[in-house]
């Protein structure tokens, strides 16, 4: 059997996305030679980060640039156009749809077609938040995104989510049920975790941190949606209430202009840092006693994963899929119960975890990166027999 050519389509953007980082992981993993990813993005090329990884030697990455900065319009007669194109002169295998966008799919999958490419797979990597409302513009987009729902499920070989509720988000409750529906986990590198004394050590000396200070952090796109306001009040609690505690933000996004005038407003600028985009999140981890995740929507939070596999308390909103729900270091409380109730809550539980190893139950909930992407690797290689 020769190698199976596998093209991966996503959104994109400027920031390393978790959607990124899930195909950094996965194909750093497999064995290239049996499995080949190149890479499609409807705006800007989101692994700029990792680009210099070896293993991106023989990968194209293709900017269609077919999309607004700000993600809101689409140019989908490029999408279509374009995409056919890559696909018809690459002569893919595979084509692996990575956004939970409905359009978006549509026109992959149209472009696909008429490309004559075998197999396509959507892949669910978020939910959508609705909003409540009775109007009827809302009724009418709930029955457009029904009638999508059904294209979508029919015309794809395989539906991927990264949790049930991200699967029906895209594909309805009838696209959970089928056969070809299954859950990929957004698996980690287990060992890139496991607590290490004295890299908590390094790093909390070279960040000038002493051992009576709380460190809480928060990782990803600095956005409504992972809500590092709400961390931000919950650290004015705490401070508030007497509490030694920082926070480390560790990301970028569009928010940053507006969070940094958030903590000077709140008088907790000397509380908190602004790591920006880094690459050796699983060492600043160690630093940290505890993580919060107050996102308003998730498909499934692999931050939430690593943050366990760290062994710290994670602090998540009611919002973050219960598939995280690996060890007895994560908690889940919900953003109504507001600043307040979250910093009384940290107070009360986290003295009660002693940092410790968690790879075992990491590994025995199937998110450990080694043997889930053998998993996809070997279904790559025989989805078309």
């Amino acid at each position: 059997m020769g190698t199976v050519r596998v093209l991966h389509f996503s959104i994109g953007g400027s920031t390393f996305t978790g959607i990124a980082s899930f195909l950094h992981q996965y194909y750093r993993n497999m064995d290239r030679n049996a499995v080949k990813f190149d890479f499609v993005f409807a705006g800007k090329n989101s692994m700029q980060l990792v680009l210099e990884d070896p293993i991106f030697s023989d990968s194209s990455f293709i900017e269609l640039h077919a999309v607004t900065d700000d993600l809101k319009k689409y140019d989908y007669a490029k999408l279509i156009k374009e995409t056919k194109k890559i696909l018809s002169e690459g002569k893919y295998d595979i084509l692996h749809i990575n956004t939970h966008r409905v359009g978006v799919n549509i026109a992959c999958i149209v472009a696909a077609k008429r490309a004559g490419t075998k197999i396509i797979i959507s892949h669910s990597h978020n939910v959508r938040r609705f909003i409540a409302g009775k109007s009827r513009k809302r009724w009418l987009t709930d029955i457009e995104k029904a009638i999508c729902a059904i294209y979508i499920r029919n015309s794809c070989n395989y539906l991927f989510a990264c949790s049930k509720n991200a699967g029906v988000a895209l594909f309805g409750k009838t696209g959970v049920n089928m056969e070809k529906f299954k859950v990929i986990k957004n698996a980690i590198d287990t060992s890139a975790f496991v607590y290490d004394e004295t890299v908590r050590y390094t790093v909390r000396e070279r960040e000038v941190v002493d051992d009576n200070t709380l460190i809480l952090g928060q990782i990803g796109r600095l956005s409504i949606q992972k809500n590092q306001s709400f961390s931000v009040d919950v650290l004015s609690e705490l401070i508030k209430k007497g509490v030694n505690a920082k926070l480390w933000l560790i990301g970028n996004g569009e928010d940053q202009a507006e969070l940094e005038q958030k903590v000077v407003d709140a008088n907790v600028k000397d509380y908190v840092r602004f790591f920006g985009q880094r690459t050796d999140v699983a060492q600043l981890l160690q630093g940290m006693d505890g993580v919060l995740f107050p996102s308003t929507y998730e498909g499934l939070g692999i931050v939430a994963i690593e943050a366990q596999a760290a062994g710290l308390p994670t602090y998540a909103s009611t919002e973050i899929p219960v598939e995280t729900n690996l060890t007895d270091l994560i908690s889940y409380i919900p953003l109504s119960d507001g600043a307040q109730k979250w910093a009384d809550y940290i107070i009360n539980d986290i003295s009660k975890h002693e940092r410790r190893n968690t790879q075992e139950d990491i590994i025995k909930s199937g998110y450990e990166i080694k043997s889930a992407a053998k998993w996809l690797e070997d279904f790559y290689l025989n989805c078309g027999n």
